[in-house]
Parts: C-alpha cells; structure tokens; sequence
C-alpha cells in the first residue's frame, strides 16, 4: 500500500482509490456519518488527510463529477418505483434498471429532471471508473490467489500455515475485517489453527460411518469457513460427486463439521475453568425456530445441562435434512 508523501499522488493511495469507488454510482458526497460501512473519521485516518479534500481533488482532477439524471434516477428510485411511472406513461416494464431509467428518460425527460429537482449526488466520470475498474479487478486477483493459497494449505494440512496467510493479507487490507482484532499481534494457537486442527482430527458421533476419505474434502470446506469464507462460498469447493452416506447434503455435512469444532472449544475451555475451581457451568442447546428443527433437537434444547452429561453437538439423533443446527451456550454459575 502506498502512503502519501508531502504532495499527494492520489492514484499511488490504495485508500483514496478505495474513496472513489464508492462513487460507482451516484451517491450524496457524505460530508458527515459514514461512508461505505466505515466513520468519516476512519476514512481521515487511512487517506492522512481529510475524505472532503481527496474529493475536492477527485473533482479537480475529472474523476469524480456532478452526477448524470440517469445517476440519480436511479439513487432515488427503485425498480418497482420505476416500474410504476412506466406503467402510467403506457411503456414496457420489462428490463434492467438502466433500462427502464432510459425509457423513462426517453418518455419525459423534463418528469425525470422534476423528479429529481434539487437533488445534488457525486459519481465517478469515465476516468474514474476506468481506474476504479482497475483497482477492483487487481483486489479481486489477490483474493482469488489467496483462497487458493488456503485451500492448498488445508489439504497439505498445514493449518498454520493457512492461518498466517490470511492474517497476512487482512493486516495489510485497507480496512481489515472482524471487529476489534489485532491483525498484527493474532493469537494463533488459541483461536483459528486450534479450531482448524479439531475439524480435522475429531470426528462427531452422527458422522462415525464415515471414512477419513470421504470427510477430507468436508473438513477442507469447514477450514475454510474458519479461515473467513462463507458458507455459501464452500459449496464450490465440495466435489458434486461425493457421497457422505448421510440424510444430509455435502454442505450441511461439513457446517456440522465446523459446528464441532466450535463446541469442543466452547467445554474444553468451560471444563478447564470447572476443573481449576474458578466456577461450575452450566450449559444450554439452542436451536433455531423453524419447521426445519427435528424433534430430536427440539427436546434437548428445552433442558440444562452440566458440562459432564450436556449432549454431543452435532446431535448424533438429528434426524434434519438441513443437519444439526443446534449451538452450545455455556455460562459460569454465578453464587448469589
């Protein structure tokens, strides 16, 4: 990542170019609250100077311009908006967005400027967006390299490994994500390789059946979600030809998989704390509230546990074609 030296160059800053692409589209220029999911004065403090003045720069500059009318037609109007005016004017509801904009547009272009009358919006010119694209298309790059780099590391088993490589990369993000972590000083062992090892030498009780062959690719898809990646994102990773032999899909398998992980800490550390006499546990099975919850996961979330007796998770009598998705609370027994 570049920084800013005494006289800016803005298209060196990882972050200025991050400012403009917020302006894709047309958008209010934000002079106050938040920009993009981060505060205002987040954004001062990765430009090194205030987010007003970079965009006073953009202008100058010709990267960011007064937005067009079908810029702020689109801002301030929905689809199903749209598709009502076309309606009254008699005209085709059919089409993208953009699509609709410009018949409006073609229809009654002084209705269309009316309709948006006083409404001042910024978006990036052609040049902008030219370098916006670029930007994007390089950040995309090196997220595509990284989760192959990952995935090469999981089925190498080399857990830690994987770990540090995205560590690495969400240190040197613009605005790394996870709230509240320190990307530069991660606790390892206790967190991420700890829950990547589990998943990948403990076996739950409802997946016994099943060969160490057929959960590789499970627990690959499992590191991943630890590693940051989405459960829907795992399902490109899972091979469309295994058969887990269970009543639940690939994808269903290995989030249980990674559910395991999560309640082998959770007692682990509870037992630890019970055992050294800091306090006794208590634990609750909570359940989502859908007709997709079997019976089975119905009873044991009504009832408490203690650490010694609590039942399994995933529960091993599960009968849900979506798989277990009960959670593990544990909460220390506090003395009145």
């Amino acid at each position: 990542m570049f920084h800013l030296r005494s006289k800016v160059v803005w298209q060196e800053s990882a972050p200025h170019v991050l400012l403009l692409s917020k302006f894709k589209s047309a958008r209010e220029d934000y002079s106050e609250g938040r920009l993009g999911g981060h505060d205002w004065e987040e954004w001062e403090e990765v430009l090194n100077e205030s987010p007003r003045k970079a965009m006073k720069r953009f202008l100058k500059d010709g990267v960011l311009e007064q937005a067009s009318l079908e810029g702020c037609l689109a801002y301030k109007f929905k689809v199903p908006e749209l598709k009502a005016m076309l309606k009254r004017h008699g005209l085709s509801m059919s089409g993208r967005k953009a699509d609709l904009i410009d018949r409006l547009i073609e229809a009654d272009p002084q209705g269309m400027k009316k309709a948006v009358s006083g409404l001042s919006l910024l978006q990036c010119s052609e040049q902008g967006q030219e370098i916006v694209e670029r930007y994007e298309a390089a950040e995309r790059e090196k997220r595509v390299q990284l989760e192959q780099s990952l995935l090469n590391a999981l089925q190498q088993h080399e857990f830690r490994k994987a770990v540090e490589l995205r560590v690495s990369y969400e240190a040197e993000q613009i605005f790394p994500s996870g709230l509240g972590i320190d990307w530069q000083d991660y606790p390892f062992n206790e967190h991420d390789v700890g829950m990547i090892e589990s998943i990948f030498t403990r076996k739950p009780r409802v997946m016994a059946q099943l060969s160490d062959e057929q959960l590789e690719p499970l627990r690959v898809g499992a590191g991943m979600i630890v590693l940051g990646w989405t459960p829907s994102q795992m399902k490109k990773w899972l091979p469309s030809d295994l058969d887990n032999g269970l009543h639940v899909s690939n994808w269903g398998a290995a989030l249980m998989l990674h559910s395991h992980a999560h309640y082998l800490r959770e007692m682990r550390q509870a037992r630890k704390f019970q055992n050294d006499g800091v306090f006794q546990y208590e634990v609750s099975i909570e359940t989502c509230n859908d007709d997709y919850v079997c019976d089975a996961c119905r009873r044991i979330a009504s009832r408490k546990y203690t650490v010694e007796v609590a039942p399994e998770l995933p529960y091993e009598k599960c009968t849900s074609e979506d798989g277990c998705r009960c959670a593990v609370g544990v909460r220390p027994i506090v003395p009145d």
